[in-house]
């Protein structure tokens, strides 16, 4: 579906066409309101239109910690959601996937709290960056963020999901007219349209557990270190 004609329809089943109530201009913040609320609500492996890699990222060092990391902000185009939008980092010009860890997991292995063997580098979060355990260019994989419609620019959103953007965007319209009522039931509509989408969507993601296949021997902690 174009632009043009979400916005038609979106004026039509706001009993709106000729644009007395809601401007063009109010069509389209609605329309990119409700892209940014359906990128938080499918489930990631659903956003495969959205699905990047930013090649060969040199890091830096990080004299606080004597960590190498890049900075999310080097990433272009821009993740979706920081940190939350990053899948997978791999070493360049390699078949070296990084596993991941929490910060403070990397607190207690650093500090000598906790000894660990691991197949792979290790990457972790902390603040805007990604530290990773090896002085290595990477690539990142992520989810970036949507472009906004606008006259001319189409929504990037595969077809099959536009319809619930344009119950999200009637449900930001209505709210707006303090039509709450009508407002609740576009976003119910659109809701479940959703929910359909995720269940329908096949969990792969590592980090939930939803694997099939054994990773037990990716990240090994080997022992706590009590008397150190």
């Amino acid at each position: 579906m174009t632009t043009a004609n979400m916005i038609t329809l979106l004026g039509v089943r706001l009993e709106d066409p000729s644009k007395d109530l809601f401007t063009d201009a109010t069509l389209y913040l609605m329309i990119n309101t409700a892209q940014r609320k359906l990128m938080q609500l499918l489930n990631a492996n659903a956003l495969t239109d959205f699905q990047v890699v930013d090649t060969n990222n040199t890091n830096s060092l990080d004299s606080n910690l004597d960590e190498r990391f890049v900075a999310l902000s080097d990433l272009s185009p821009a993740p979706f959601g920081g940190v939350h939008g990053i899948q997978g980092i791999k070493k360049n010009n390699s078949d070296t996937w990084y596993t991941k860890i929490s910060f403070h997991q990397y607190m207690d292995w650093s500090n000598g709290s906790v000894a660990m063997s691991y197949h792979n580098p290790l990457y972790w979060i902390r603040g805007d960056n990604i530290y990773i355990s090896q002085n290595d260019a990477i690539d990142v994989f992520y989810l970036k963020k949507p472009t906004d419609v606008a006259n001319g620019v189409d929504s990037e959103f595969n077809d099959i999901f536009h319809d619930a953007i344009l119950e999200l965007a009637e449900a930001e319209c209505w709210r707006t007219v303090r039509e709450f009522e009508r407002q609740n039931d576009a976003e119910s509509r659109g809701l479940s349209m959703i929910a359909l989408h995720n269940e329908n969507t096949p969990a792969m993601d590592h980090y939930a557990g939803s694997v099939p296949y054994d990773t037990t021997g990716d990240l090994v902690i080997m022992q706590r270190v009590t008397n150190g």
